[in-house]
């Protein structure tokens, strides 16, 4: 019968093949002098740059620099640091030529002496297709606007043409009432391509940004006193509930236009339904504040939730489609995540969640 083998020794063993035998490149940096020197490198470093350890333990790091003004934090340790930091950036390979490396960095204690641990990744292909995509999706993007754009203004044109025509032409004995029936009809075409124009502008504006500390209640109570006569208007009502005196890093203008989107959107979606009520509610964590705009309107099926919040994507016959596309706009200029959940026959709701600005007074 054989000895049981004592897996404790191999360990080490066991740690030295695996380090060696990992797709990413290890390097370990140890200062000398002024510099800092590669003490260590595996396999997967002679794989992505070319290597042998002969050729580099000992060299400074300085050695994989792929020009004289490369990023100094990508190949410099900050031996002060804490915690890991990471980094992207071109480096040079033996044969000259240059690979695009995700670097992480970290601070470790050798025998008391600090040094730095460098885990590199060739991200080189990743980012190629990575591009491909991007502008593979930009193309399909700027194609659905330029489509959307021709198809609302295309339908308003097509109606005008067709009333000017008609009124233009000397042979169509029209009463004044007609003719007056059409004129409207053409001029509301026009209101309708001013308001999509108008839409655009908005949209393609460059906002300026001014992040602050928001106090939630009074925002949200200001706008429930403007939108209170809108709701009325169109047979709605609207509810807001909030137990506590919060405050967000936001910008409350832009906060205050996410919300008027929304509430256009929510009281279209609830025409001719038999319950109007929008409730505005708004919840807080430790670390962020939610904002829930829910009302009771037709819904959305799975498939109309997923192109929501896409340019000219609409269900309503009058829609441009720019609503929740510019809400979801000034959410990524204020740093607020906007989501969207809906069920056919009971309703929407959108979900704005903001950075929580602490305070002494907060209620958790």
């Amino acid at each position: 019968m054989t000895g049981r083998v004592d897996l404790t020794q191999l360990a080490p063993r066991f740690a030295q093949i695996a380090v060696d035998n990992v797709d990413e490149a290890i390097v370990l940096l140890v200062p000398s002098g002024s510099v800092l020197a590669i003490e260590y490198v595996n396999r997967g470093f002679q794989r992505i740059f070319g290597y042998a350890p002969e050729d580099v333990v000992g060299s400074p790091v300085s050695l994989l620099a792929s020009r004289t003004d490369a990023p100094p934090d990508l190949l410099r340790m900050n031996l002060d640091a804490l915690h890991p930091h990471r980094t992207e950036g071109m480096l040079r390979t033996k044969s000259g030529g240059n690979v695009l490396v995700e670097v992480e960095m970290q601070l470790v204690e050798l025998g008391g002496v600090s040094a730095g641990l460098l885990v590199m990744r060739d991200v080189t292909e990743y980012r190629r297709l990575e591009h491909i995509a991007a502008a593979s999706e930009l193309a399909e993007s700027v194609g659905q606007v330029f489509a959307g754009i021709r198809h609302e203004l295309g339908n308003p044109l097509n109606s005008l043409k067709a009333a000017l025509t008609l009124l233009a032409d000397p042979t169509m004995a029209l009463s004044l009432e007609k003719r007056a029936d059409f004129l409207q009809r053409a001029l509301g075409e026009i209101r309708r391509m001013e308001s999509l124009l108008e839409h655009l502008r908005t949209f393609n504006r460059n906002e300026l940004v001014h992040f602050d500390r928001a106090e939630v209640r009074p925002l949200l109570e200001r706008f429930v006193r403007i939108a209170a006569e809108e709701c009325v208007a169109r047979g709605a009502t609207i509810e807001l509930t909030t137990n506590s005196d919060i405050s967000m890093l936001a910008d409350a203008r832009l906060v205050h236009q996410i919300l008027l989107l929304l509430l256009a959107n929510a009281l279209d979606a609830m025409d001719g339904t038999p319950t109007r009520r929008i409730l505005l509610a708004c919840f807080a964590t430790t670390r962020a504040v939610e904002i829930r705009f829910s009302d009771t309107g037709v819904g959305m099926d799975a498939d109309e939730l997923r192109h929501a919040l896409r340019p000219f994507v609409t269900t309503k016959p009058k829609g441009t489609g720019l609503g929740l596309a510019l809400a979801q706009r000034y959410s990524a200029l204020t740093r607020c995540a906007l989501e969207l959940t809906s069920e056919p026959g009971v309703g929407t709701c959108c979900t704005l969640t903001f950075q929580r600005e602490a305070s002494t007074h907060d209620l958790d």
